[in-house]
């Protein structure tokens, strides 16, 4: 007579099957793991600068603090059902007060996982005249030929916290492209707004954190383009644009006289992707009755 009550069988054990979900968070809340996640990956990103008036610097991008690619940060282990507090940073205002008047920094970005706060900084604002940029997550594009750019990864975010965040905005040319997540202003030419991150999470693309393009002489062909992920354009002849909605990206520039004024940053995101238990895998056959039980209570089963 078998062991087993006579059912014929192999005795099964359960093997936890694995799955990801993965959710961009636009507004401020409150996000609810679910009750068998184990690890979380995040980004979260400030708000973009505003762009400067005037030979306007392009804003800098809110800073970009993650764990994805990021060989300091990997996925942080987490209490299944726990809350994960989220509040975004709205993109800082473009210049509008006159030839002087640099675009605003950007509101800080925060996700809390497990009690430890991971903050994007919001963007410097581009330089406008005269008028220095900004310093932030990446910084404004300088403006007027000779003033400062603006310093990235400000305040300093090391390695090990999910940073370095992004990069310094652009000088020279009479206007600077706002600094981005991976690149400098002015990097890919002269006013170009610096490169974001471009990340491809479960076959999804995502793209967040790219500076503004620099504003420049009226009369000047086209506009000055702002990096991937959400960067605005500079004006030159053609108007200026804002940095993308919930991708942290600066906003663009303004050009000479006829005087058009900087635009707005875009407001920062969040990214989280959760490693969670969805089920079990396992053949045919006989499962003991109190695993059974104690998986079910889990919301494996």
């Amino acid at each position: 007579m078998a062991g087993n009550g006579g059912i014929i069988g192999p005795v099964n054990t359960p093997i936890d099957n694995p799955a990801t979900l993965v959710t961009q968070v636009n507004c401020s809340s409150s996000h609810t793991l679910k009750s068998t996640t184990t690890t979380v990956d995040f980004a979260i990103v400030g708000g973009g600068g505003g762009g400067g008036y005037n030979y306007g610097g392009g804003g800098g991008a809110g800073g970009v603090v993650t764990s994805f690619c990021n060989a300091c940060l990997s996925a942080i282990p987490v209490t299944g059902g726990a809350t994960v507090p989220i509040s975004l940073g709205g993109g800082g205002a473009g210049s509008g007060g006159g030839p002087t008047t640099a675009g605003t920094t950007g509101t800080n970005s925060t996700i809390v996982i497990e009690c430890t706060p991971y903050v994007g900084a919001g963007g410097g604002g581009g330089g406008a005249g005269p008028t220095a940029a900004a310093a932030g997550g990446s910084g404004g594009g300088g403006s007027g030929c000779s003033s400062a750019a603006g310093a990235g990864n400000t305040p300093a975010v090391p390695g090990p916290g999910g940073g370095p965040q992004g990069n310094a905005g652009g000088s020279g040319g009479c206007g600077g492209g706002g600094g981005g997540y991976s690149e400098a202003g002015n990097t890919d030419g002269a006013k170009a707004g610096g490169d974001g991150i471009a990340l491809t999470v479960c076959g999804t693309p995502y793209a967040y954190g790219g500076g503004g393009g620099a504003g420049g002489p009226t009369g000047t062909p086209g506009t000055s383009p702002g990096g991937t992920g959400g960067g605005g354009d500079g004006g030159l002849a053609a108007t200026n644009t804002v940095g993308a909605a919930n991708t942290g990206g600066g906003g663009g520039g303004g050009n000479s006289t006829p005087y058009i004024a900087g635009k707005a940053g875009g407001k920062g995101v969040a990214l989280l992707k959760e490693n969670y238990i969805c089920g079990t895998k396992g053949g045919p056959g006989i499962w003991e009755m109190n695993t059974v039980y104690e998986y079910v209570k889990q919301g494996k089963w």
